[in-house]
Protein backbone atom coordinates (compact mmCIF):
# COMPACT_ATOMS: atom_id res chain seq x y z
CA UNK A 1 0.00 0.00 0.00
CA UNK A 2 1.32 3.43 -0.87
CA UNK A 3 1.79 6.17 1.70
CA UNK A 4 -0.94 8.28 0.07
CA UNK A 5 -3.42 5.43 0.40
CA UNK A 6 -2.54 4.96 4.06
CA UNK A 7 -2.86 8.69 4.76
CA UNK A 8 -6.24 8.79 2.99
CA UNK A 9 -7.63 6.46 5.68
CA UNK A 10 -6.50 8.64 8.60
CA UNK A 11 -8.76 11.32 10.06
CA UNK A 12 -6.22 14.13 10.39
CA UNK A 13 -8.76 16.47 11.96
CA UNK A 14 -8.17 14.77 15.33
CA UNK A 15 -5.00 15.00 17.41
CA UNK A 16 -4.55 11.22 17.27
CA UNK A 17 -4.98 11.17 13.49
CA UNK A 18 -2.65 14.13 12.95
CA UNK A 19 0.00 12.42 15.10
CA UNK A 20 -0.38 9.16 13.18
CA UNK A 21 -0.06 10.94 9.83
CA UNK A 22 3.00 12.87 11.00
CA UNK A 23 4.70 9.68 12.19
CA UNK A 24 3.97 7.89 8.93
CA UNK A 25 5.31 10.80 6.87
CA UNK A 26 8.41 11.19 9.05
CA UNK A 27 9.13 7.48 8.97
CA UNK A 28 8.76 7.39 5.20
CA UNK A 29 10.76 10.55 4.52
CA UNK A 30 13.64 9.50 6.78
CA UNK A 31 13.45 5.78 5.88
CA UNK A 32 13.21 4.89 9.56
CA UNK A 33 12.64 1.42 10.91
CA UNK A 34 9.62 1.03 13.18
CA UNK A 35 11.87 0.72 16.22
CA UNK A 36 13.74 3.92 15.30
CA UNK A 37 10.48 5.80 14.82
CA UNK A 38 9.07 4.49 18.11
CA UNK A 39 12.22 5.52 19.99
CA UNK A 40 12.09 9.17 18.86
CA UNK A 41 11.47 11.92 21.41
CA UNK A 42 10.78 15.61 20.88
CA UNK A 43 14.42 16.26 21.81
CA UNK A 44 15.42 14.34 18.65
CA UNK A 45 13.63 16.87 16.42
CA UNK A 46 15.16 20.28 15.75
CA UNK A 47 12.97 22.75 13.84
CA UNK A 48 14.80 24.36 10.93
CA UNK A 49 13.67 26.80 8.25
CA UNK A 50 11.75 24.68 5.77
CA UNK A 51 11.76 21.49 7.82
CA UNK A 52 13.23 19.49 10.67
CA UNK A 53 16.67 18.21 11.57
CA UNK A 54 16.41 14.70 12.94
CA UNK A 55 18.99 13.56 15.51
CA UNK A 56 19.16 9.76 15.65
CA UNK A 57 20.99 7.65 18.16
CA UNK A 58 22.89 4.64 16.89
CA UNK A 59 20.85 2.70 14.34
CA UNK A 60 21.04 -0.85 13.06
CA UNK A 61 22.82 0.27 9.88
CA UNK A 62 24.95 2.94 11.62
CA UNK A 63 25.74 1.64 15.13
CA UNK A 64 28.76 3.94 15.48
CA UNK A 65 26.81 7.05 14.39
CA UNK A 66 29.17 7.86 11.52
CA UNK A 67 26.40 9.11 9.25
Amino acid sequence: MEVRQILAHIDRSTAKGARAAALILLGYAAALRCSELAALTLADLEPRPGGLLLHLLATKTDPDRRG
